[in-house]
């Protein structure tokens, strides 16, 4: 469907009028030339006009896209399952998912997924130095990006443990850094990077550190309801 017609349906089917999702934004005569595809609307109004209708951008998306995910959100999507649930039966699947995609077009995200992906099998199977080169290719790519987004935040997160511990150290402080300057809401995000970098140092019997970065996770151990800690 169309950016109209996926406004239609959603509109009818909140029982909503034309003039609600208007709302002072446009003449209520543009909202049927826009559904009926008369009329397009700016990058901006068209965000202002999916808010209008009670839905995110991206639950907007998913109805157009006949209730499915599009293509690169659902791998983004698996992936991220099973990276937080620590369940990898699905890496072969999303794998192939990701070649399929990047065989059709270019993608950074899905590039770096299928790298994550190489280096989590070569992890599995023992060989560590492998591991540790694919997750170098992923971090020397995202390093010259200027402002990481969410994702790259996300990825750096769970590339943390390939790497020796003070570059995965050096690593987690300029996420944390991006977070603050960017992103502050990500409190989650947040405290997964304190925690891991709390671990590792754990693991390599660095207890004094260790001890200041847990203290650093303390205001966000109601917030991540994880009470492990």
């Amino acid at each position: 469907m169309n950016f109209g017609e996926t406004l239609k349906q959603i509109r009818e089917a909140r029982h909503l009028k034309q003039a609600d999702v208007a709302n002072g934004l446009l003449s209520r005569t543009s909202i049927p030339k826009i559904e009926n595809n008369k009329q397009h609307p700016t990058y901006d109004s068209a965000l202002e006009l999916i808010a209008n209708v009670g839905v995110t951008p991206s639950e907007f998306e998913y109805i157009r896209n006949g209730y499915r995910y599009p293509e690169k959100q659902l791998i983004v999507h698996k992936f991220t399952s099973i990276v937080q649930s620590s369940q990898f039966s699905e890496i072969n699947e999303i794998y192939s998912l990701c070649i399929i995609f990047l065989n059709a077009q270019k993608d950074l995200d899905i590039l770096h997924i299928k790298t994550i992906l190489e280096g989590l099998n070569a992890f599995d199977n023992g060989n560590y130095p492998a591991a540790k080169e694919k997750a170098s290719v992923v971090w020397q790519s995202l390093k010259k990006i200027d402002t990481w987004t969410k994702f790259d935040l996300f990825l750096l997160n769970n590339i943390l443990y390939f790497f020796d511990l003070d570059i995965a150290i050096s690593i987690a402080q300029m996420a944390l850094q991006a977070i603050e300057a960017n992103y502050p809401h990500l409190l989650r995000l947040k405290s997964a990077l304190i925690e891991n970098c709390s671990f590792l140092l754990i693991t390599n019997n660095d207890f004094s550190q260790a001890k200041v970065w847990i203290k650093k996770r303390f205001p966000y151990t109601k917030i991540s309801f994880n009470l492990i800690l």
